[in-house]
């Protein structure tokens, strides 16, 4: 696929906020395709410190920092036997029981009692943010609606959204689709969707079955279409940077960029339309 950077060179840089910053590896994050063309700057939460560490040697240009994001009050983090699921909702083992290699994923190993910090006083003095990214088991509900002003200036958000309660008392979908759309951000898709079999067939039949219950998905949400035309040139020529690079999403970018360049008498649109036809040209061929 071709870059955005194809368009203009001037695309300016996309101030991202990752909350559960922890990574697999270099440029495993879902929004690395920005950080490879080199228009993203990331400020990251990750409260396991060895996380923080290693994402402070992978990524020495980004900010990461040992913080417990949340609703600001006092609560107990459950660190499990994989740091991946560990949060500060208690495992629900009744409901993970039920299913197929899940909760051997999630075994609390310790307790510790913590004070959350809220997203508005975190980022005070920070600036925009355009983008975010959170996965937090379960505790993404309680971050965005204790945001304050920061999702004010976001154009798009992926979050973790569970839809059983795999932890227990968290918020799901509903909670948190319901949040976001009453700050003016709407669904655009799910990524990542995963589930699990629910136990009782024999193991002979089960290896050969795929997920029967959805459990989770990364769900993104983009600032309501509707209120593009209030959107600054600069933030439509980010949002198309963001949907093209990592959702190729492309009639969204080719909106924003009409957008953008009647605010900013570009003809970019033009351009993209040509390598988008270019791009198509060459998939046709490669399956023909």
């Amino acid at each position: 696929m071709f870059s955005i950077l194809e368009l203009t060179a001037s695309v300016p840089t996309i101030r991202i906020l990752d909350l559960g910053a922890m990574t697999f590896g270099a440029m495993t994050e879902p929004y690395s395709a920005l950080q490879k063309i080199g228009i993203s700057k990331v400020i990251g939460f990750e409260p396991v410190v060895a996380e923080c560490e290693k994402l402070k040697a992978i990524y020495p240009e980004n900010t990461y920092l040992p913080c417990f994001v949340g609703d600001g009050s006092s609560r107990t983090f459950y660190t499990t036997n994989h740091t991946m699921t560990s949060s500060l909702y208690a495992p629900n083992e009744p409901i993970m029981d039920m299913f197929e290699n899940l909760s051997d994923l999630v075994r609390v190993v310790a307790t510790d009692e913590i004070k959350t910090e809220r997203l508005s006083e975190l980022l005070a003095l920070s600036g925009d943010i355009d983008y975010i990214k959170a996965d937090i088991q379960g505790a993404e509900y309680d971050v965005f609606t204790n945001a304050g002003p920061v999702l004010d200036s976001v154009l798009v958000i992926q979050t973790e959204v569970e839809f059983v309660e795999i932890y227990k008392n968290q918020p799901l979908f509903s909670d948190v689709d319901m949040a976001l759309r009453s700050r003016g951000f709407q669904f655009h898709r799910f990524v990542n969707m995963s589930g699990r079999l629910y136990k009782g067939l024999p193991q002979s039949v089960a290896s050969t079955i795929t997920e029967s219950q959805q459990l989770w998905a990364d769900a993104v949400y983009i600032r309501a279409v509707q209120q593009w035309s209030a959107l600054s040139a600069t933030q439509l020529l980010k949002m198309a940077a963001i949907l093209h690079e990592v959702y190729q999403s492309f009639d969204l970018t080719y909106k924003a960029l009409a957008l953008h360049d009647n605010k900013a008498a570009t003809d970019l649109t033009k351009t993209y339309l040509t390598l988008l036809a270019e791009h198509s040209l060459k998939v046709s061929s490669r399956t023909t």
